[in-house]
């Protein structure tokens, strides 16, 4: 099987850093594992280089993602064509009409509001694709609810990481005797509610250490002593906050219907962090009692309350810490769950 990588941002410069062991071979959402297991894989990211490469992103910032034509006609060398994120109609089309089996891998966040897109191009994309990964069951019934031309196309598949990067990185266990006192929270997502977090956490006298965008951070608590916000981190210094941390919280907002949060969920569980998890029903899919605590979200009070039964006692931190690193080796590891990926493309080329 010779598979296509097309990923929504320019990746050469990502792929040396998982080469060097830099980053996590998860980035490129399953290219390295399957190369690993004796598939002919490659990537191609030539439409954001070059004079194309400047328009190709700002069409991308109006919601239109277009293919220049050497990475249309470079697709003809493959079996499979695996696109990672966003709907593109050019890409489907061509697919279709040249008989080459797409499949987009976590293309659905939000339910779009352009009429066009609603009532056209999403439903001709899940006529055209082949397949479709969603990360979520939550997430396929609903959109199989809304839009009855996806019925078959979707697929769920497990969201994974690469456990050994972690193993390999996190030279000493989570202990809550040696943390410090703070809260860590991680994600640059829209659906994270960081204002909830960032009350609780001022009732508490608690410190927050957020890593994401200043313009995630609402205003009132972008300057609050007991907040201190971060930006493109490396991975030493990410672990560093994360070795230091007493918790980990990850604030959803509650109408999410797709996996936000995910990745920083397992991030964290990887490394052992107990980790305090807004209660949405995707994140309901994934893990176990034990293993991550919930909250109602949007309830300032019951994170408060989750907060205050957990941030000291250091008997249950542990016990998290521990649950937590089982259910990565248990379930989201990817170079376990890659076979899975393999029988769904094998299958998909029939």
């Amino acid at each position: 099987m010779k598979a296509l990588f097309l990923y929504p941002s320019e990746m050469r410069t990502e792929y040396e850093d998982v080469k060097k062991g830099l980053r996590p071979t998860d980035r490129m959402y399953g290219l390295v594992e399957l190369a690993n297991a004796g598939f002919e894989v490659e990537f191609n990211d030539d439409r954001f280089l070059g004079k194309y490469g400047e328009l190709t992103r700002w069409f991308r910032k109006y919601g239109i993602f277009l293919y220049d034509l050497k990475t249309l006609l470079s697709i003809h060398k493959y079996d499979i064509i695996i696109a990672k994120d966003n709907f593109s109609t050019q890409l489907s089309i061509y697919c279709k009409l040249f008989n080459k089996p797409l499949i987009y891998v976590d293309a659905l966040f939000l339910m779009p509001n352009m009429y066009i897109k609603k009532k056209f191009f999403y439903p001709l994309n899940f006529k055209l694709a082949k397949g479709i990964v969603v990360y979520s069951n939550t997430q396929k019934h609903l959109w199989e609810k809304v839009y009855k031309t996806s019925y078959g196309k979707l697929k769920y598949l497990p969201y994974s990481i690469d456990a050994d990067f972690y193993k390999f990185r996190d030279n000493s266990s989570y202990s809550s005797s040696h943390s410090e006192d703070y809260i860590l929270s991680v994600g640059r997502d829209p659906g994270r509610d960081f204002q909830t977090l960032l009350a609780a956490a001022e009732k508490t006298g608690v410190k927050v250490k957020l890593i994401t965008t200043p313009r995630n951070v609402p205003g009132d608590y972008q300057d609050a002593d007991f907040v201190t916000i971060y930006n493109n981190l490396s991975y030493d210094e990410l672990f560093d906050l994360y070795k230091r941390a007493k918790l980990v919280v990850i604030p959803l907002k509650s109408d999410i219907s797709y996996p936000s949060g995910i990745r920083g969920v397992l991030e964290a569980l990887s490394l052992g962090m107990p980790t305090i998890i807004g209660d949405t029903p995707v994140m309901n899919e994934f893990f176990h009692e034990g293993e991550v605590v919930t909250y109602e979200p949007g309830n300032t009070e019951d994170l408060i309350s989750k907060i205050n039964e957990y941030f000291n006692n250091n008997k249950k931190l542990d016990s998290l810490s521990e649950n937590a690193r089982n259910a990565i080796a248990a379930r989201f590891d990817l170079k376990k769950n890659i076979q899975l990926y393999i029988d769904y493309f094998r299958e998909i080329i029939k």
